[in-house]
């Protein structure tokens, strides 16, 4: 059984221009090879264009609507995350 300190850590945060919101190990995650259902992948993508969409660079969210909407997102996010990986990684929101 893996032990919580052996866990690979995933970061759940958004960065502009970045095309997901999941990062492992300073580097964006490829959604693909961690085996992520489609459907949560979509979500991760889509979480991604909202703040890209939604955010401006040093001036921050575009409306409180949309900021909202992807808090919503986010969560709904890791918690995809957590029900898929949660065995064999460790999900951090940010």
């Amino acid at each position: 059984m893996t032990s919580p300190s052996d866990k690979r850590v995933l970061r759940v945060f958004a960065d502009y221009g970045a095309s997901t919101p999941l990062w492992g190990a300073g580097l964006i995650e490829d959604l693909d090879a961690l085996g992520l259902s489609l459907g949560l992948q979509q979500t991760l993508r889509e979480t991604a264009e909202v703040f890209n969409d939604s955010v401006v660079p040093e001036l921050g969210w575009k409306s409180e609507q949309r900021r909202h909407e992807y808090m919503r997102l986010l969560d709904e996010s890791v918690k995809g995350l957590t029900a898929e990986l949660g065995s064999r990684c460790t999900i951090i929101k940010e």
